[in-house]
């Protein structure tokens, strides 16, 4: 049957270290001395049905990003992953899943080139919670801050405007605080939030390309009221010569908790915790809201590209990144009143010389401001990855 489909995507990310054993984490079921286990990553059901208002339906284990239905010039997805992008972010790159149910609408008998995707999201915090693990150890490893629950509606338009696509979307989430196992201090207090937003984009003059997205948020956290907002904004400009080059510039904005006032300004994650701006200032977080939990920040940045020869693909990178608020001051590890958080130079070669291998190489550096507190906890980083992957 072309309209019922089943998929089921499984991945294992283990890491043994003989000697010495360098990450001696508390948690006795997170550690490099054993294989870890086999997980579900994808295990849903997809079904298309035809009728004067089509729809497909997709019920498990699924990604919310790359989904078929979702109409428009900017394909399918939910925007460019500021709100939703991976639901299971505690375990990096390893798995990215939501367990949902998801229908999408397809609008053009009523709204030509429209969309509207109703879904409901019930993840927890262990991956074994909802679909048992393969083999291995038992998996305590922790894909979340909290076991959340969501509900979302998310309408695409591409024909109100020609060239130009735009999004309108709201989502209502619930954050369960999480019984505390023996190896951990302390788990992340529940909330509940609601995020509406609007997302234009497209075409601006000849190769060039626009993207404009905001969004705000209001709910509570443990008994305080939230009041937070994130935009993000873009252009880039393809030109014509040998290498092909293209420019890009960009910012983007999520709000910080101004210390001053009884409500929480931060802007709150919603499934957006992944490195879309960078690999190495996803760890900036430990010492605020967590790894890849950005907030409290302006990013203001230039992006070039080329291709210097067929099948290869350069790609440079320079950000900088200020706290909106200087929440923490006072505290130790922070400053006064300094709000430049540093530089982030980037570097990215790549390589596809088929559809089955792809590979490359990134380096990043970042040279730490004044939002640290000058000289014990202000320090340069750098990271580096070489990557190959093999499709089959």
């Amino acid at each position: 049957m072309d309209n019922l489909k089943l998929k089921t995507r499984v991945t294992n990310e283990s890491r043994l270290i003989e000697s010495p054993d360098h990450y001696q984490s508390p948690n006795p079921y997170d550690r490099y001395d054993h294989f870890d286990v086999t997980l579900f990553d994808n295990f849903f059901l997809e079904l298309k049905t035809d009728g004067v208002l089509p729809v497909t339906w997709r019920i498990g284990r699924q990604d919310m990003l790359a989904m078929p239905g979702a109409t428009g010039i900017m394909g399918t997805g939910f925007g460019s992953g500021l709100i939703l992008m991976d639901g299971s972010p505690g375990d990096g790159s390893r798995s990215f899943f939501f367990d949902a149910a998801r229908a999408t609408l397809d609008l053009d008998e009523w709204i030509p080139d429209s969309s509207l995707d109703i879904f409901a999201i019930d993840n927890d915090s262990y991956s074994q919670d909802h679909i048992p693990d393969i083999g291995g150890i038992e998996s305590y490893q922790r894909l979340d801050f909290w076991d959340s629950e969501a509900f979302g509606l998310y309408f695409k338009n591409a024909s109100w405007c020609k060239d130009h696509q735009i999004d309108l979307y709201y989502i209502y989430k619930t954050e369960s605080q999480l019984i505390k196992e023996q190896w951990e201090k302390f788990t992340a207090i529940g909330s509940v939030v609601n995020t509406a937003g609007v997302r234009y984009c497209g075409a601006l003059w000849e190769n060039a390309r626009y993207e404009l997205e905001g969004a705000t948020q209001w709910g509570a956290r443990d008994g305080r009221h939230v009041r937070a907002f994130a935009s993000q904004e873009s252009v880039e400009q393809t030109f014509e010569g040998r290498y092909k080059p293209k420019a890009k510039l960009f910012h983007a904005y999520l709000s910080g908790d101004d210390p001053d006032t009884k409500t929480i300004e931060s802007w709150q994650q919603v499934y957006g915790r992944w490195p879309k701006w960078g690999e190495l200032i996803g760890y900036m977080g430990p010492s605020e809201d967590g790894i890849y939990y950005f907030t409290n920040m302006h990013i203001l940045g230039v992006q070039t590209e080329i291709t210097p020869a067929e099948n290869w693909t350069l790609t440079g990178v320079v950000q900088a990144l200020y706290a909106d608020e200087n929440t923490y001051r006072g505290r130790p590890g922070f400053s006064d009143s300094g709000r430049f958080r540093g530089w982030n130079p980037q570097v990215n070669l790549a390589w596809s010389p088929t559809k089955y291998l792809t590979t490359h190489l990134l380096y990043e550096w970042f040279f730490e401001g004044n939002y640290m507190e000058y000289p014990a906890n202000r320090a340069d980083y750098s990271f580096f990855r070489v990557d190959l992957v093999i499709k089959f």
